[in-house]
């Protein structure tokens, strides 16, 4: 039961370490935009895996796979999510869909949620989820992400929806992100992320969330079609998280 108090308590969640304090268009070409911005899939066949142990001393996990391709001049993307502990597990299967060109692109996500506490609860809830993102001149993109803006009357009031509006420079040598988050019945957020490439194959990368007033630093290494990186967060009340994810990416 303490898991599920937690959930209720303190919905935010461990990230990957792709997805900089919750920066939707950091995604940009990754396939962890399959949870987190439909609209940047990658074209090319790409897999991707994250791990955490959030939360300093309690034992949970929280992991994410997905993998992307194209096929029919759309692009396609699966995954799959897990966070909890015996006692207490969230789980989500999707499937996303996008469309790219020149000036824009389009997305969507089709979700399976999964709730489960032993004797309490065993319920999976349909919901969806839709993005788009603008290409501007000098690598500029804005974007906007809706979460579960589809959900059964039921479990509406359960299965909260959000909306960012998402600000993002892609730069070669410096890359800036700016969120702006609503989500239902918690007050506005921000969040700020950046990433530097200091070398070919190295680069840092750090922001801050205010709400939780949560901030973290990372690092990257993409040695060719192989990229691993590395996220540490801390939470003011729930403690630091750190996460690992591996991406292989077709050439």
């Amino acid at each position: 039961m303490l898991f599920f108090l937690i959930s209720l308590l303190f919905p935010e969640r461990p990230l990957s370490p792709q997805v900089m304090i919750g920066s939707h268009i950091s995604v940009n070409n990754s396939p962890f935009a399959v949870f987190y911005q439909p609209a940047l899939l990658p074209e090319k066949l790409s897999f991707a895996f994250s791990y955490a142990k959030p939360y300093e001393g309690l034992p949970i996990n929280f992991f994410e796979s997905a993998i992307s391709f194209s096929l029919f001049k759309l692009r396609w993307g699966l995954g799959f999510s897990h966070f909890g502990e015996e006692i207490y597990r969230e789980d989500l299967i999707i499937l996303s869909l996008s469309y790219k060109n020149s000036l824009f692109s389009i997305g969507s996500n089709f979700k399976l949620l999964s709730l489960y506490i032993p004797e309490v609860i065993s319920h999976n809830e349909p919901s969806l989820d839709f993005g788009t993102v603008f290409y501007f001149p000098f690598d500029i993109k804005v974007g906007a992400f809706t979460r579960n803006f589809y959900r059964s009357k039921e479990y509406k009031t359960h299965i909260p929806s959000l909306f960012a509006l998402s600000f993002g420079v892609t730069h070669k040598a410096l890359e800036f992100f700016f969120d702006l988050i609503s989500e239902e019945d918690h007050p506005f957020t921000y969040s700020i992320g950046f990433k530097i490439n200091l070398l070919e194959s190295f680069y840092l990368r750090g922001g801050l969330r205010s709400e939780e007033k949560i901030i973290g630093v990372g690092f990257g290494i993409t040695p060719g079609f192989v990229s691993l990186e590395g996220f540490y967060r801390v939470h003011p009340f729930l403690g630091s998280s750190f996460s690992l994810s591996l991406s292989l990416y077709k050439n």
